[in-house]
């Protein structure tokens, strides 16, 4: 009589999923309204044609207005000449320091 090959049980392996950072929101001490802004600046369809009103509370509607005066200063969009980081880094650096108080980790 054959013998009946023994089928191997298939071990299931779970990947773990990389834990996406959020640095500006863990690393840093911004203020919420400028999270926001880092989060909504880029989403056009509801800042510049309204789209998706439906859809916001009262705190979505309090930043657009924040969303909206940023989005005048908004550099990559406003010149075709970027400055050197040796022109922004007196202005900058500062700034960065204050909101950014320890080093970054990626």
């Amino acid at each position: 009589a054959k013998k009946k090959k023994k089928k191997k049980k298939k071990k299931i392996v779970f990947l773990k999923k990389k834990k996406k950072k959020k640095i500006a929101k863990d690393q840093s001490t911004l203020p919420q309204v400028a999270l926001y802004l880092l989060r909504f600046h880029s989403f056009y369809p509801w800042h510049n044609k309204h789209g998706y009103m439906h859809l916001c509370d009262e705190k979505d509607l309090e930043y657009l207005k924040w969303v909206k005066k940023f989005q005048k200063c908004d550099l990559y969009s406003k010149s075709r000449e970027c400055p050197t980081l040796t022109e922004v880094a007196d202005y900058y650096k500062p700034i960065v320091e204050k909101y950014f108080p320890r080093p970054v980790r990626w």
